[in-house]
């Protein structure tokens, strides 16, 4: 890299950096679009139009299309190891297997002894006693569902299937 040496051609120096401040730059711009903005996005979506980045410029997209799936259908069940303010704990894995996060041992322990279906509270509930009886009382696991899924049976455990 170039130190303090200057080209004795063009008497440049060639260690000092080059910038255009950013005051300077959007007063160009604003020239340009008879804006004012403070936004140089703005600026540029202006001057290239469609050409703009997508950085800067997001074609229309019918909201429709684009989230359709969701009006009016419930999206997902979500059973989360702790609260957002809080962390999961690891399990250490033992002779030949990896280290786990808490709940997912919770879950696992709680659904190897059940026989019949549970539903998502239930695996919740339970997972949380599992943890507090093995001193991770700090650790809240979370179920978050429509209220016609908190009584559902856990992963859409048949009813009428046994284990």
């Amino acid at each position: 890299p170039p130190t303090d040496q200057t080209n004795n051609k063009a008497g440049c120096n060639l260690s000092k950096p080059k910038n255009i401040p950013y005051e300077s730059l959007l007063g160009h711009l604003a020239l340009l679009t008879n804006l004012v903005e403070s936004e140089i996005g703005t600026h540029l979506t202006a001057l290239f139009g469609e050409e703009a980045s997508l950085k800067f410029h997001l074609p229309e997209v019918d909201p429709n299309q684009l989230f359709g799936w969701l009006p009016g259908r419930d999206s997902g069940i979500l059973l989360s190891g702790c609260e957002t303010n809080e962390t999961s704990a690891d399990m250490p894995g033992g002779p030949g297997r990896k280290p786990h996060g808490a709940f997912s041992s919770a879950v696992q322990s709680i659904l190897k002894k059940r026989q019949h279906p549970i539903s998502n509270k239930e695996v919740v509930v339970l997972a949380r006693e599992m943890l507090r009886e093995e001193g991770l009382d700090e650790q809240h696991p979370c179920l978050y569902c429509s209220d016609e899924n908190v009584e559902a049976p856990f992963l859409l455990w048949d009813v009428g299937t046994e284990k």
